[in-house]
């Protein structure tokens, strides 16, 4: 496989798991993406058009993910807003007395 191949490999991989809302999976696939991209410039020539072209695509992406992320972000908060004052209603409730020995681990 080529290393442009691949690095087009890893940024499709990287959009489907930003799509999906991020998660611990995406900064993997970001180092991921990254270290396929210094491979394909380190594979072509100095001079060679496509190496300014993949470092404009990889701009668009980062700044793409970066907008998606951020905006996803932003959803999970207002959620959690609207659930919080449905969860401070069962906050007044007492806890039951455990002792340490019957917690489990």
């Amino acid at each position: 496989m080529t290393p442009i191949r691949a690095l087009r490999e890893a940024e499709g991989k990287l959009r489907r798991a930003v799509r999906q809302g991020g998660g611990a999976e995406t900064g993997r696939l970001l180092l991921d993406w990254r270290r396929r991209l210094d491979d394909a410039l380190t594979a072509l020539p100095l001079a060679d058009p496509r190496a300014s072209a993949l470092l404009s695509d990889a701009e668009t992406l980062v700044r793409w993910a970066r907008q998606a992320l951020r905006i996803n972000r932003a959803h999970l908060s207002a959620r959690a807003a609207r659930l919080a004052p449905n969860a401070l209603r069962y906050g007044s409730l007492p806890a039951p007395v455990r002792h340490t020995w019957e917690l489990d681990a």
